[in-house]
Formats: structure tokens, sequence, C-alpha cells
């Protein structure tokens, strides 16, 4: 996972996203289908499977079903 994220541009909005996707993915053990799902806010979407929520001490993610 190291190698992989080393590969990203941390000094473009793309490869900052890439590494947040891979991280919340790995640190979640989540499969394709629910990081692809995930809305940046509750009731965002109506096809949603969760939401990510930006927190102080970091994130909180909620799954659906």
């Amino acid at each position: 996972m190291i190698a992989i994220l080393e590969t990203l541009d941390r000094g473009t909005p793309r490869g900052i996203r890439d590494r947040a996707i891979l991280l919340i993915g790995f640190a979640g053990g989540l499969r394709r289908s629910k990081i692809v799902g995930l809305d940046c806010g509750r009731d965002q979407t109506e096809g949603g499977c969760g939401w990510v929520e930006t927190l102080a001490k970091g994130l909180l993610v909620t799954l659906l079903g």
C-alpha cells in the first residue's frame, strides 16, 4: 500500500483525491462499490450507500445496509 501511495502526486488535487480514496478504502476494508457509493454528506444523493463526515480528529464513515 505504501508503494502505491508513493506513486501519487501529492501536489495536485487529483493525487490528493486518489490518496484519500485509497486510504479510506484500505482502512475500512471497503469494496470498490462501497467506495464509489460514498457521499460527502448525509442525504446528498438518493442512491448513496453511505457518507463521510470530517471531524476535528479524523473522519467518520457511515455505511448503509
